[in-house]
C-alpha cells in the first residue's frame, strides 16, 4: 500500500450535511470499492464521533458513549501531546492501537475512525474540555517567530511521526464550519478539500470566498512567511507538508436538494469557476434516520428510487474515484449499492 489520499470535508456554513456525507462516503468507499478508510473527527460538536460510537455499540452489543472514551482514544490527545512537545520539549506518547478504533462497523475490515471528545479531563481542577477549549489554549501559546507555524502543523508532526498515511487508501477529516486552527491543521496535511453545499444564492457567494481564503490567505502567505526555513529544511520532516502544493479543491457537491426544487441557475453559476459534481444528494428522510442510528445509507432497505441516499452517494463515489484516477470495478460498485452493509 502506498500513501493515503487525504481529504478535508469543509464548509464554513453549517447545516449542509457535512458529517453525514463524510460518514456515508467513507462507508461507501470501504463497502463498494474495498478501500481502507480512516475518518478523523475534528469538529468540537463531535457529531461524527457520536454516530460512529452508535455503530460500535451495535457491534459490541453494549452502549459506548463519548464520555466513556479515555483521552488517549481521541484526537484531542494528539493536539495535547504535540502542544507539550512544542512548549515543554516532552516527546509525544501516542499509541495508534489506542487512538484508532478499528472495525467499529461490524465485521468490515478497513473502516476505522479517530474520535473527538468534549470530555477532556486532563485538568481535574477545571470542567471537562473539548476541541474548542483546546484550540483556545493553542492560540494563547506564543512560540516566538515560528508561532503560527507551530500552531497549524501539529497534525503534520503527528502524521510524519506515526506514518499513519501508509495504513489507508483514504483519510477524511470532518471539520467544524469555521476557519479555525484545527481546520487549518487538517488542510495542512490534506491533498484535497471537498465542499458539500446547498445550492442557494448565499452558498454560491460563500464558495469563492472560502476557496480564496484557503489558497491565498492561509497557504500562500504561510509559504511566503517561511520561505527561508523551507529552503533549509531537511527531508522527511513535518515541513514536507508545507513544501507540498497547497490542497486542491477536489470539487463541490450539492446536498439536501428537495425533489421539487430547480437549482440549475445556482449550479450554473458555481460551474463557471469550480468543479461541480453531477451527483446530487437529495433531502431524504432515511438519510438522517439511518445516520443518527450509526448506520450508513447502504445498511437498510431504503426505497430504491433515483433520490435514495445509497444511490446518490454511490454515484458521487464513482465520480470522486474517476476524478482521482483511482481504478475501481464499476460493475461491483453498482451491484453492491443494493446490498446490505
Amino acid at each position: 500500500m502506498g500513501k493515503a489520499t487525504t481529504i478535508t470535508m469543509i464548509n464554513y456554513k453549517g447545516g449542509v450535511g457535512k458529517t453525514t456525507s463524510v460518514y456515508n462516503l467513507c462507508a461507501g468507499l470501504n463497502f463498494l470499492c474495498d478501500k481502507r478508510v480512516l475518518m478523523i473527527d475534528l469538529d468540537p460538536q463531535c457529531s461524527l464521533t457520536n454516530i460512529s460510537l452508535k455503530a460500535l455499540s451495535r457491534r459490541d452489543s453494549k452502549s459506548v458513549k463519548i464520555e466513556d472514551l479515555n483521552l488517549n482514544q481521541t484526537v484531542n490527545s494528539i493536539f495535547r501531546e504535540y502542544l507539550k512537545k512544542i512548549s515543554l520539549d516532552i516527546d509525544p506518547k501516542i499509541k495508534l492501537d489506542d487512538l484508532i478504533l478499528k472495525g467499529f462497523y461490524g465485521n468490515h475490515d478497513g473502516f476505522d475512525f479517530i474520535p473527538a471528545t468534549m470530555f477532556d479531563r486532563s485538568d481535574s481542577s477545571k470542567p471537562p474540555k473539548g476541541l474548542d477549549d483546546l484550540e483556545i489554549e493553542i492560540a494563547r501559546q506564543y512560540f516566538g517567530e515560528n508561532t503560527l507555524l507551530n500552531h497549524i502543523t501539529m497534525l503534520a508532526k503527528f502524521f510524519n511521526d506515526s506514518g499513519i498515511e501508509k495504513q489507508y487508501d483514504f483519510i477524511f477529516f470532518d471539520c467544524p464550519p469555521a476557519n479555525s486552527l484545527i481546520t487549518q491543521n487538517a488542510l495542512m496535511v490534506s491533498e484535497y478539500y471537498l465542499i458539500p453545499c446547498i445550492m442557494d444564492d448565499m452558498s454560491s457567494y460563500g464558495i469563492p470566498h472560502m476557496h480564496n481564503l484557503i489558497q491565498n490567505t492561509i497557504f500562500k502567505q504561510l509559504k511566503e512567511n517561511y520561505v527561508e526555513l523551507l529552503k533549509s529544511a531537511s527531508q522527511n520532516t513535518y515541513l514536507e507538508y508545507l513544501k507540498k502544493e497547497s490542497p486542491k479543491l477536489l470539487g463541490i457537491f450539492e446536498t439536501l436538494r428537495k425533489t421539487n426544487v430547480d437549482t440549475s441557475s445556482v449550479r450554473n453559476l458555481v460551474k463557471k469557476n469550480h468543479n461541480l459534481f453531477d451527483s446530487v444528494i437529495y433531502n431524504h428522510i432515511d438519510t438522517a434516520r439511518t445516520t443518527s442510528d450509526g448506520l450508513s445509507c447502504f445498511s437498510v432497505n431504503i426505497a430504491k428510487d433515483i433520490y435514495s441516499p445509497h444511490v446518490c452517494y454511490s454515484k458521487l463515489i464513482a465520480e470522486l474515484l474517476q476524478d482521482l484516477n483511482f481504478a475501481f470495478d464499476k460493475k461491483i460498485l453498482a451491484e453492491r449499492t443494493y446490498q446490505y452493509y
